[in-house]
């Protein structure tokens, strides 16, 4: 994991708003490797602690009170290996932004906005609106240009019973999800080309 700055205005107006007030958080290049190991294992489960004596049970408690008025990521860095396939995979993603508006954990909740791109090219960009009461929901829509699907294809590995070479792939869509038992999910691609 690492980090170049990150600031974060935490607001007295949270006593008389009963909430947890964030006028600004700003995160500017983050970046993370996650790395799965020939095992199975991955990297990044190093990082959690290890109690000695199991927690007690807690009782499940209401979400705090909480509003981010702007949260912003700039310049970020992703990068994913696995080693535990017949041939490794890796990927990276760079200059990831993202940026949430007005987020609050109540109905209301809060707009947000994600653009990246790989080092091969393709992007990203998803925008739309995400809410944690009275159930963790989002709907919005994306697109993703200038995909290239030979890697699509190496990603999927020998799941595939054939081979890509060559190709371009396009899409845009709208969707709705909501985290209820079951799991609700609309989706709509109007807009799916595949070229070369």
């Amino acid at each position: 994991l690492a980090l170049r700055r990150f600031m974060v205005d935490f607001e007295l107006s949270s006593l008389w708003h009963r909430a947890f007030v964030f006028r600004e958080v700003l995160v500017e290049a983050p970046g993370v490797r996650t790395v799965v190991r020939p095992d199975g294992s991955v990297n990044l489960a190093d990082l959690a602690l290890k109690p000695s004596t199991p927690p007690p049970a807690e009782e499940e408690s209401a979400l705090p009170a909480l509003w981010i008025q702007s949260l912003a990521v700039s310049d970020g860095r992703l990068e994913y290996v696995d080693r535990a396939r017949r041939e490794p995979y890796s990927e990276q993603f760079q200059s990831i932004g993202f940026s949430l508006r007005d987020f609050r954990t109540t109905p209301e909740g809060g707009g947000f906005h994600l653009s990246a791109r790989t080092e091969a090219g393709a992007q990203v960009d998803w925008q739309g609106r995400f809410e944690l009461a009275p159930q963790i929901a989002s709907q919005g829509e994306f697109t993703v240009a200038s995909l290239q699907a030979a890697r699509i294809a190496k990603l999927l590995g020998d799941a595939l019973p054939f081979g890509v070479t060559a190709g371009m792939i396009e899409l845009a869509g709208e969707y709705r999800v909501a985290l209820t038992d079951p799991l609700a999910l609309q989706l709509r691609l109007p807009k799916l080309a595949l070229s070369g």
